[in-house]
């Protein structure tokens, strides 16, 4: 008597079709990830440029040399920031490929 405890045998290849299944969703996964972590890295970046840039505002011995390359990192900063927002907003869109998957 074998009780409730029993396994039930898998059978060979249930693991490699459910891997076919998810890969479409899994890749989908990783790019979404992988725009996310951008889109954070870009914004923290552009954030510290910021703070650094206010200090060099308010520091009576910074040069405006350098108070203009803060500035002009900045700015690429901004724009790299736009940029990768709007790669992770396109990411996360419902309306993508995989909906027709469904």
């Amino acid at each position: 008597s074998s009780g409730i405890n029993a396994e039930w045998p898998l059978r060979p290849g249930a693991n490699d079709g459910f891997e076919k299944a998810q890969a479409p969703w899994a890749k989908r996964f990783l790019k979404v990830e992988k725009a996310k972590k951008a889109y954070h890295t870009a914004s923290r970046n552009r954030d510290q440029l910021q703070k650094q840039l206010e200090l060099y505002e308010q520091d009576a011995m910074a040069t405006s040399e350098s108070v203009k390359k803060v500035k002009d990192k900045l700015s690429k900063a901004e724009t790299e920031s736009d940029k990768t927002r709007d790669k992770k907003e396109k990411s996360t869109d419902c309306d993508s490929a995989l909906i027709p998957l469904l």
